[in-house]
């Protein structure tokens, strides 16, 4: 029923008057007549929406006079509801798929005070009307589901992003780079750093002697190790080519003894070679195998590089390729046992410090 406000909105006129004649015979004339009590001690006193002390035979007036104009109240159909509530859902969960939580939750709190108000027009100009608490509901809780169920996400792709990384740098370096809400772009900026590059001599050959299985078993090995090393100093591993390493030192996260760092990694990957080679001692090809490391220290670029769908953090500039080339200028030193005093990675000289093969600039 649609309500017409509280009780007496319908001409009320006393039964003793009509039955003492003093009503004129013409005014009930074309017109519908209720009997009824409007006194509270007749007992037939009803609660509606708008009033708690609404006499029963008015709701009868009421009811009748909705059928007779039409006005009564009209519900929208249950599957209309449902597709509002879908497709209002739906632009919801867009939303908080790709604002931020607080972006979301004013959306949220705009749509609401939106729809309260579609809700009085539409009732207030056409009569119509749903079921307001399931639909609010439904509202309601679809909007804390799909926000827990996207900070879950959130969450889970974080944690994902910090166990890849952790591949790659130490975990102290992770946390740290966890706390700078800056999103990963293609792109990278000038930064001084040290450039550490390991590989292992006359790789080729060792492959073309022995079979694939042990060479890949022999690597897994000599790698675990060495990235063991860059880790416990600091660096962050860039990337493995083929029998090469490559580590970078105070990027992406700024270490105040980065040189030292990466001079202490080249001696424990030179002292892990030593083991690994004792441990083949017996082997026909490995038991002589023999590494070689170069560090340089200067400004490179540092960044994200690749595609927009797939890229990695590397650096690139003429220091990259530095440390390659002196890498490669132990070849061309004697292979001797002994510490030299000298200025490791200052950027000041070259100097080589053959402890089984290892050069700085």
């Amino acid at each position: 029923m649609n309500y017409y406000g509280k009780s007496r909105r319908f001409r009320y006129v006393s039964f003793s008057d009509v039955l003492q004649g003093q009503i004129p015979h013409p005014f009930f004339e074309s017109k519908i007549v209720l009997v009824g009590s409007s006194a509270a001690g007749l007992r037939d006193i009803k609660t509606t929406p708008l009033d708690s002390d609404f006499p029963g035979v008015e709701l009868h007036a009421t009811l009748m006079l909705n059928l007779l104009t039409g006005d009564h109240v009209k519900w929208l159909p249950p599957f209309v509801s449902w597709l509002i509530s879908c497709v209002l859902l739906l632009l919801l969960a867009l939303s908080i798929r790709h604002l931020k939580p607080p972006h979301s939750l004013m959306i949220y709190v705009a749509a609401s005070a939106l729809l309260f108000g579609i809700f009085l027009m539409s009732f207030a100009l056409w009569r119509l009307t749903m079921d307001y608490s399931v639909f609010m509901l439904i509202w309601f809780l679809g909007y804390f589901s799909l926000l827990v169920n996207e900070f879950q996400m959130q969450y889970a792709e974080k944690k994902k992003v910090r166990n890849a990384f952790e591949h790659f740098v130490p975990k102290s370096v992770i946390s740290q780079i966890m706390t700078v809400n800056d999103p990963l772009r293609v792109g990278g900026s000038r930064k001084t750093a040290s450039i550490l590059f390991s590989d292992i001599r006359s790789f080729s050959g060792i492959c073309e002697q022995i079979p694939a299985e042990e060479v890949g078993d022999f690597l897994h090995q000599h790698f675990n190790r060495c990235t063991k090393v860059v880790m416990q100093n600091n660096g962050t591993l860039d990337k493995y080519i083929g029998d090469a390493l490559l580590a970078l030192y105070n990027v992406p996260i700024p270490q105040p003894a980065y040189q030292l760092d990466a001079c202490k990694t080249a001696v424990g990957i030179i002292k892990e070679a030593d083991a690994l080679r004792l441990e083949y001692a017996a082997h026909p090809v490995l038991s002589s195998f023999q590494i070689g490391v170069g560090i340089a220290t200067g400004e490179i670029i540092a960044g994200n590089f690749g595609s927009d769908e797939i890229f990695n953090y590397t650096g690139i500039g003429d220091k990259m390729n530095l440390a390659s080339r002196l890498e490669g200028l132990n070849k061309k030193l004697p292979h001797f046992h002994h510490h030299r005093s000298c200025d490791l990675c200052s950027g000041k000289r070259a100097v080589s410090l053959p402890l089984a093969g290892i050069a700085c600039a």
